[in-house]
């Protein structure tokens, strides 16, 4: 059988022979249509061609698996019906591919048309969780752990963390890998580090917010990230440069989801803000803003470098620094208890 990939044909005119032929030698029904139940097509057959043509079955992967996870044939004017369901219940074996999931029913629940006939037993209990059944389906349709791994809304690591604690799990994508030949190892230019790429990194920092986004845009695992930032002082410096920035970036972020009522990243962005950054600081920090404070004090006239003293009996202004002098010349014409008792500071 071909690869199926949709139709770009504009529906010429054919007889059913011609048809029937032209999708891989499929059988004529009694009304001289191709039976898509009786035989796959070599491709895809979208609803709108066969509605072109009046046809009773389409191949359309737009209309994605049955109820029972049969990816057969569907009826045009009713795509809900299955061929492959409609087989089942005649007794045949389906005749069209199923998911690679889902493979716990083994046939349809509807009773048989035969009241002689047994019943149809009840489906098993699924192993598989809703998110792990989206986990293998990506993967098998990217045929890459990191690309599954974003469509399904979640980090390379994330998913590992999911395969380690789910067995069923596990087994499955064990059992995909070996089918596919899907590799489990990262692109080796992954950890390769340029100026470049250490620009394009910096800048979707500040444009997203998040480092854990900048690294994923940018194909960078947090190990690398890390490893780099202890290995590049240059590098270090352009992130640390740029954090104010996707801070500002991200308190944006949190004010638009708080007009829509979203407000837990602006508390948490607030209450971040409010924290003492004092109670984080060394001795040689604190030292080295107590100074700059004093000069900042210093610079506005606040603190005096004379001190003056006026004697209360003349009013003269005596400077500190001759203060001394003062008191030696006066000293004969006061008591020595009292020499300084009508200096007052000024």
């Amino acid at each position: 059988m071909e690869t199926n990939t949709p139709s770009t044909q504009k529906f010429p005119q054919m007889s059913p022979q011609e048809r029937a032929q032209a999708l891989g030698g499929v059988p004529l029904s009694q009304r001289l249509k191709p039976d898509l139940s009786a035989a796959v097509p070599s491709r895809f057959v979208t609803l709108e061609e066969a509605k072109a043509y009046g046809e009773s079955w389409c191949y359309d992967p737009s209309l994605g698996e049955c109820r029972y996870h049969h990816l057969a044939a569907r009826r045009t004017a009713n795509t809900q019906i299955c061929s492959d369901c409609q087989r089942v219940a005649k007794g045949l074996d389906p005749i069209y591919g199923r998911s690679v999931i889902n493979k716990h029913y083994d046939a349809p629940r509807r009773a048989a048309k035969d009241p002689s006939a047994a019943a149809a037993p009840s489906p098993a209990k699924p192993e598989l969780a809703k998110k792990d059944r989206d986990i293998v389906t990506a993967l098998a349709e990217t045929r890459d752990f990191d690309k599954a791994a974003e469509r399904v809304g979640c980090t390379r690591g994330q998913l590992d963390a999911q395969l380690a604690v789910s067995e069923p799990l596990r087994k499955v994508v064990d059992e995909l890998v070996d089918r596919l030949a899907i590799s489990r190892t990262r692109p080796a230019n992954g950890s390769e580090w340029t100026s470049a790429k250490e620009e394009q990194l910096t800048k979707a920092f500040i444009n997203s917010g998040l480092l854990v986004d900048a690294r994923r845009e940018c194909g960078v695992t947090a190990s690398d990230f890390f490893e780099h930032m202890e290995s590049s002082p240059t590098f270090r410096s352009m992130i640390d440069a740029a954090r104010p920035k996707a801070r500002d970036v991200l308190l944006d972020l949190a004010t638009r989801a708080a007009a829509v009522g979203d407000v837990n990243l602006l508390k948490h962005l607030e209450k971040d803000a409010e924290a003492d950054p004092i109670a984080s600081m060394s001795v040689d920090q604190l030292n080295a803003e107590l100074r700059r404070l004093i000069e900042e004090l210093d610079k506005t006239g606040v603190i005096p470098h004379t001190i003056s003293y006026r004697r209360l009996s003349t009013g003269e202004i005596i400077s500190a620094a001759d203060l001394r002098e003062y008191e030696t010349t006066h000293s004969r014409s006061a008591p020595a208890s009292d020499a300084n008792l009508d200096l007052v500071s000024t």
